[in-house]
């Protein structure tokens, strides 16, 4: 196993200690018509640790069991109701196009700072087969502070969904456990920061599950 890899599985490692080693996984976004939310992207639970190749977005897919999209859209409440993962604004909406190309690589880059952040850009990498062209909408923002993330995401029309849990990094990788509205996933993946944006690849939208979407997001403050 890369030094990479045997890194991301000892950070997922920690964190299912730290949550009483409660990961559940579920299917890969290619498989399921809805999709959930962590920090940067969701990996199966069952392969993370040994599969996520931090050169790459495409071992890095969403998961979520059939019926997460009705569960996190009724965690969508007024402020200060329990169950709320998390009351942070959504960003504006944000255009992004498919390309015919394969998933850009990953350079290690300096430690991401805790804040709030806002999608400011994204990509949808189609493989160099795949379709070019597609054009979609997306809205999400970000709340990270030293070892917890908040996510509030909307793709297209679909409904609005906000999510929680808690994370770790490393060089260029982090490790993550969702437990908000439900504990589902464990996983990780690369990323890189500049020290204002985050650049990071997350599974495609329901409508093109086999897109593999990379985002840039903008810190806008604490």
């Amino acid at each position: 196993m890369a030094p990479a890899r045997l890194l991301l599985a000892a950070m997922v490692t920690a964190l299912s200690t730290a949550c009483g080693g409660a990961i559940s996984g579920g299917q890969t976004a290619s498989d399921s018509d809805t999709q959930g939310d962590m920090m940067v992207s969701d990996a199966d639970s069952a392969s993370a640790a040994d599969a996520v190749d931090t050169n790459s977005v495409a071992d890095v897919e969403e998961t979520t069991p059939d019926g997460l999209a009705d569960v996190a859209s009724d965690s969508v409440a007024e402020d200060g109701e329990a169950g709320v993962c998390t009351t942070i604004a959504n960003s504006p909406v944000v255009t992004g196009t498919s390309v015919a190309e394969s998933d850009p690589l990953w350079p290690v880059s300096m430690a991401i700072v805790p804040g709030t952040y806002v999608l400011e850009s994204y990509v949808d990498y189609a493989g160099t087969s795949g379709p070019a062209g597609i054009t979609t909408t997306m809205r999400r923002a970000m709340h990270l502070s030293a070892t917890r993330y908040e996510v509030v995401r909307q793709d297209d029309s679909d409904p609005e969904m906000r999510t929680g849990g808690t994370w770790v990094q490393g060089p260029g990788t982090y490790g993550q456990i969702q437990d908000c509205p439900v504990v589902l996933h464990g996983g990780g993946g690369p990323y890189t920061f500049d020290g204002t944006r985050v650049q990071f690849g997350i599974g495609g939208p329901a409508s093109h599950p086999n897109f593999d979407r990379v985002v840039v997001m903008k810190r806008v403050g604490p």
